[in-house]
């Protein structure tokens, strides 16, 4: 699969997981989704986040389909579903994001 193009982010290098190993990241985003960060943050919110605290080492780039590779559910039952609605799952989700934000400074997409 070839990449169109790439939008890329900032963020600090000295508290990004990536910059710890030098390591670039990409995530796959469809030919049709936003090609500016100001887009995003109007349209793609998460996208936006993705480039804002990932750090230097991330970017997204496009595949050359209109439509996005995952369509995300959240199944009954399943870890997600179970963080959402409270309850052990949720405790140990918030433990997990209390350690990034120690740290990194915030949740490094």
């Amino acid at each position: 699969m070839r990449s169109a193009s790439s939008i890329t982010g900032g963020g600090n290098a000295d508290s990004d997981a990536s910059a710890e190993t030098g390591l670039r990241r990409a995530h796959l985003v469809e030919a049709t989704a936003p090609g500016t960060l100001e887009n995003a943050v109007q349209i793609r919110p998460w996208h936006a986040d993705v480039l804002r605290l990932g750090g230097p080492n991330i970017h997204l780039a496009r595949h050359n389909f209109v439509l996005p590779l995952v369509c995300r559910l959240v199944h009954p039952g399943s870890g997600s579903s179970d963080v959402g609605q409270g309850g052990t799952s949720r405790a140990e989700s918030e433990a997990e994001s209390r350690r990034l934000v120690d740290r990194f400074g915030r949740i490094p997409w």
